[in-house]
């Protein structure tokens, strides 16, 4: 019978109790996921089935994600010739498109977002930020996760494995990676602020522990990579 490992060094100790925390979450997300998803419904004044049947209805029209007005709206005064161009977007570029309406703009990288939010609940920042605004975010990227995994699907089923598969599951990575730290940013801020300090001070979130820098030397030339969302 194998022994078990001791951990004597902090770093080891540290690294550890990092594995631990995350094979902890990684074992209960589904369940820390329900239990979110149970709550925002809870305090959301409309029932329950008419949110999905409405969002039954978004999807069944193949609609970028967006407020009902401005859903509504979205073709208005453009030329019959626009709006054509606009129906045949691909469901990759629309979620693409979600993916950056959800971050502020395209120049918005996911550390950065994820770093503001974290910031701004820990009060280091001049912003303001409620818990009911994280839960809506969370139930707006689980729906974009599974339209991004029904396009992954919808591309393997038609196209085969090629580029379009590779660039959809890019994207699908991305929101899964995002979903996954903001869900565990979620997580520490209801045990209280001062653990959510502990960890964003120690770097031990998910986004800041993977977000690393890499410096290749190929052909002469030097590449910066960022490694967004690369568990270990």
């Amino acid at each position: 019978m194998g022994r078990p490992r001791l951990y004597h060094s902090p770093e080891e100790k540290a690294k550890a109790a990092r594995m631990y925390r995350h094979n902890y979450y990684q074992r209960n997300r589904e369940q820390f996921r329900l239990k979110n998803k149970e709550r925002y419904c809870r305090r959301k004044c409309r029932p329950a089935d008419m949110s999905e049947s409405h969002h039954d209805r978004i999807h069944q029209h193949s609609t970028p994600e967006s407020e009902p007005s401005i859903k509504n709206n979205a073709d208005m005064g453009l030329p019959k010739g626009l709006q054509r161009e606009r129906q045949y977007e691909s469901p990759t570029s629309r979620i693409k498109s979600r993916l950056m309406t959800f971050l502020g703009g395209p120049d918005v990288v996911i550390h950065d977002y994820l770093d503001i939010i974290s910031l701004t609940l820990l009060g280091r920042t001049d912003n303001t930020l409620d818990i009911e605004e994280i839960r809506s975010s969370i139930s707006r990227l689980q729906r974009l996760e599974k339209d991004a995994r029904a396009d992954e699907a919808g591309i393997l089923q038609y196209y085969g494995v090629g580029p379009k598969l590779v660039q959809s599951q890019g994207i699908g990575k991305e929101v899964h990676h995002l979903l996954s730290a903001l869900e565990e940013v979620f997580i520490y801020s209801l045990s209280g602020v001062a653990e959510l300090a502990v960890m964003y001070d120690q770097g031990d979130l998910l986004f800041l522990a993977v977000f690393v820098t890499i410096l290749a030397l190929e052909n002469n030339t030097t590449f910066i990579y960022e490694t967004i969302g690369v568990f270990i």
